[in-house]
């Protein structure tokens, strides 16, 4: 990830309200995604594939995001897309580790 981007990272990370509704946008459209996975797939790990999602490349800075960052609505867009395949991955991997969910 390239500097820049880590810089508008840092300062969505900074705003509270900015990151709190892109959170919440990435727990709507993940708890969509994920409910066609019912009852396979819990709260708990809907929460995780966000969590994890958010703490790979909002954190660890991990991924290859690159993303224009003229207005930080674009950027927000943009983010807010990467995390959601980063969460559905996470959510993926989930089910293929728990047997239940091996049918699906």
């Amino acid at each position: 990830m390239q500097p820049s981007t880590r810089k508008h990272i840092d300062a969505l990370r900074g705003d509270r309200l900015r990151f709190r509704r892109l959170y919440d946008q990435l727990q709507l459209r993940v708890r969509r995604h994920g409910g066609r996975y019912r009852p396979y797939v819990d709260d708990a790990m809907l929460d995780d594939a966000c969590s994890d999602a958010v703490m790979a490349v909002m954190v660890r800075y991990a991924g290859h995001f690159e993303a224009p960052a003229e207005h930080p609505e674009t950027f927000d867009d943009a983010l807010l897309g990467y995390l959601f395949n980063a969460a559905c991955n996470c959510l993926m991997s989930a089910l293929r580790r728990d047997a239940r969910a091996r049918r699906v």
